[in-house]
């Protein structure tokens, strides 16, 4: 991550309204991971009975089971990729903000496309689908608020 902060060149002005946007965001993360697991958690006595059947009595898990399992993993991602993209868009704002044009054309400038599509093109990809998948994968990554912080002092 340091190869990708580093070169930013962040002022000291700029850490601390940095920092708090990724504060924010690993708030609206922790209660998305929390509901998470308290809906995955309501299946657990489905899945268990599902499994005692079928160690004890060779008994195939319920299609109803599977069924239930696969719509609640599927809504949740979908709610996942939904609080993912707010999480980059309230970030955008504070970066668009925050950052001079020289930061930003250094963000847009470290995309390496092969990352999402080993045959994508970076002349394809729109500045801010580059700068979306920047902060997705760097300012949104846990590492990178420890780095910042430890770059603030």
């Amino acid at each position: 991550m340091l190869i990708q902060i580093m070169p930013l060149l962040l002022t000291k002005d700029q850490f601390p309204k940095i920092l708090t946007a990724i504060e924010k965001n690993r708030e609206i993360l922790r209660k998305e991971l929390q509901y998470e697991d308290d809906e995955l958690a309501k299946l657990e006595p489905l899945l268990d009975d599902a499994m005692k059947g079928a160690y004890e009595k060779g008994a195939y898990p319920p299609r109803k089971m599977s069924d239930t399992v696969a719509d609640k993993t599927a809504k949740l991602s979908l709610q996942r990729r939904i609080i993912v993209a707010m999480m980059i868009h309230n970030m955008s704002d504070v970066l668009d903000t925050t950052l001079n044009v020289g930061q930003k054309k250094a963000i847009i400038g470290s995309f390496d496309p092969k990352f999402i599509d080993p045959s994508a093109k970076p002349d394809s990809m729109s500045d801010d689908r580059k700068t979306s998948f920047f902060i997705e994968r760097v300012f949104l990554d846990p590492i990178t608020y420890e780095i910042l912080k430890k770059l603030d002092k």
